[in-house]
């Protein structure tokens, strides 16, 4: 990370540190969106100082542009009342923006989510945040869709909420999840819409297989086609200008913090119902597996379940090259699987970095080979 502050190497020829503050200087920065990315020896911000001499209004200024490829943070140059963004004023030797490397800011944002128990029922609940997606297609800026996920009533849940005054979905529309691999899910709206304010959201129960797709493939943009509206609405995962993969990763991010807020729940997928041919009801699973795959390029170790740990091992490469698979031991239904996951992540927690990742000894290692040996 780069730490840029307000010193007389970064002000127009001529001004002083003493001038800061005053209503002369101005400062541009080349895109509206906090925070951006920017190639090297792209334009960052521009300073401008605004003077008089011999009666004559002048003005000088000076381009900053990036020594490497970043993401500029200058969220601290803002402050906000009621919804409003106001320049904070720049101060002699203060902080000025920040320069972070993609991982470096993908590492810094985290989503927060809290777990509450109904009152009346006492199911355990799932609050999440809400991220979105800037809107492309259309001309005006600043429609978004929001998305979130849930725990509701034992069902985990996928909500988008959608700016009511461009788009209304209603019954019997469709709305699409396209990921970057062409993979498609899609949802039919079956359930009164929810109305709130200035916005209306739909929800969609979630199936595991939706999830697993959901939290390794790279989400591209929401779709909805509705039989009363002219057209289709689009939505890209594109995040404050940010590169693909910025928005690819940030979302992955934020479904994996569902995934471990299900974990802390002890929320667990029911099993499989078949039905054979003399009418009888069998509850059964397809066998399942827990693995043991590490990242080559730090170290850390993932302890996960997959019903095709092959494909789930591809998947994470196609993110991350170095992620390799270690081991893993098959168990005749998830529920079992889970259960052993469960007690591993149980059994290493405080070692957890985040989610199912974590930083294991050679010991530790080596215990959960036997493990799944």
């Amino acid at each position: 990370m780069i730490e840029v502050f307000v010193t007389k190497d970064v002000l127009p020829e001529g001004l002083k540190l003493s001038d800061i503050g005053t209503s002369y200087l101005t400062y541009s920065f080349s895109n509206i969106d906090n925070p951006f990315f920017v190639k090297k020896g792209g334009t960052i911000v521009q300073l401008t100082y605004l003077y008089e001499e011999d009666g004559e209004k002048k003005s000088t200024s000076r381009i900053i542009t990036s020594p490497c490829d970043g993401v500029i943070d200058r969220s601290h140059l803002f402050s906000f009342s009621r919804g409003i963004r106001k320049s904070a004023g720049l101060d002699a030797g203060g902080l000025f923006y920040r320069i972070l490397s993609e991982k470096e800011y993908i590492d810094s944002i985290n989503s927060s989510f809290t777990i509450y128990e109904d009152e009346i029922t006492g199911e355990k609940r799932i609050n999440l945040d809400y991220v979105n997606g800037d809107l492309k297609e259309y001309p005006l800026e600043g429609y978004k869709s929001f998305i979130s996920f849930n725990l509701y009533s034992g069902t985990p849940t996928l909500n988008i909420r959608f700016y009511k005054f461009f788009c209304k979905p209603r019954k019997k529309d469709i709305l699409y999840l396209l990921f970057d691999d062409k993979t498609v899910l899609s949802y039919t709206i079956n359930a009164v819409v929810k109305s709130s304010g200035d916005w209306v959201e739909v929800s969609f129960k979630l199936s595991q297989e939706d999830l697993d797709i959901i939290s390794s493939k790279n989400f591209v943009k929401i779709r909805l086609d509705s039989q009363k509206e002219i057209g289709v609405t689009e939505f890209n995962n594109r995040v404050s200008r940010l590169t693909d993969h910025i928005g690819y990763e940030l979302f992955k991010k934020y479904v994996n913090t569902f995934i471990l807020a299900l974990e802390e729940c002890g929320f667990k997928w029911p099993e499989k119902v078949q039905i054979i041919s003399q009418g009888q009801v069998i509850v059964g699973s397809d066998p399942c597996y827990v693995y043991l795959m590490v990242d080559t390029a730090n170290g850390f170790h993932k302890i996960g379940i997959s019903n095709h740990p092959e494909y789930r091992e591809g998947t994470l490469q196609s993110e991350k090259p170095t992620i390799e698979l270690v081991c893993s031991k098959q168990y005749p239904s998830r529920l079992i699987a889970s259960a052993i996951e469960s007690a591993l992540h149980t059994a290493f927690g405080k070692k957890r970095l985040r989610g199912e990742w974590f930083d294991l000894s050679e010991k530790d290692v080596n215990d959960i080979k036997l493990t799944l040996k």
